[in-house]
């Protein structure tokens, strides 16, 4: 073999273990980096429900619901991650939900690309939204009116995400009731 083909190989080998290795250690990275969304989503209802209890999922991206969760509390808490679509440029929206008593009673936002929250937020948007029975209610209003000035898409989008939370929980109950509330 001349001395050329013997240094092509002798590269070749060199840049397969490189490969290798590189592959081994992203791999590793992966595995102790990795944080598994249900999981994450579980701890984010936890953190920001305010109770102690522990959430069971009760389904998993259904639409524009990501994950809807219950608590093993006597009196339950459901949680729901939602989306929400009419954003900026048809942004949408994660919302967190947490419902106890037919109410909803905190609203957190999730992950997103809005610029608008704090305004929506500053604006006590989310008031609105609190100590209505659900069961009962009609979907909130998107009109103009309704709306934070400034924010009216950020806005927009949340409320759509709280609609389909709320929307998604009133099936939830016919579902246990056999189509009554």
């Amino acid at each position: 073999m001349t001395f050329k083909i013997k240094n092509m190989i002798k590269s070749v080998v060199v840049l397969c273990v490189i490969a290798s290795m590189s592959g081994l250690l992203l791999g590793f990275v992966n595995k102790l980096t990795y944080i598994d969304p249900l999981q994450e989503s579980l701890n984010k209802f936890n953190t920001l429900s305010g109770t102690q209890a522990t959430f069971e999922l009760l389904k998993q991206d259904d639409g524009d619901i990501l994950f809807f969760a219950k608590s093993d509390e006597q009196t339950p808490v459901y949680a729901i991650l939602a989306k929400g679509g009419g954003g900026f440029r048809n942004g949408i929206v994660e919302m967190y939900i947490f419902i106890k008593d037919n109410s909803i009673y905190k609203i957190s936002q999730g992950n997103n690309k809005e610029t608008y929250f704090k305004t929506v937020e500053k604006a006590n948007f989310y008031d609105k939204f609190y100590n209505i029975d659900l069961t009962t209610a009609d979907n909130f209003s998107t009109e103009k009116a309704d709306l934070v000035s400034n924010a009216s898409f950020t806005s927009t989008a949340v409320t759509n995400a709280i609609n389909n939370a709320k929307e998604y929980y009133k099936n939830y109950l016919e579902t246990l009731t056999g189509g009554t509330n």
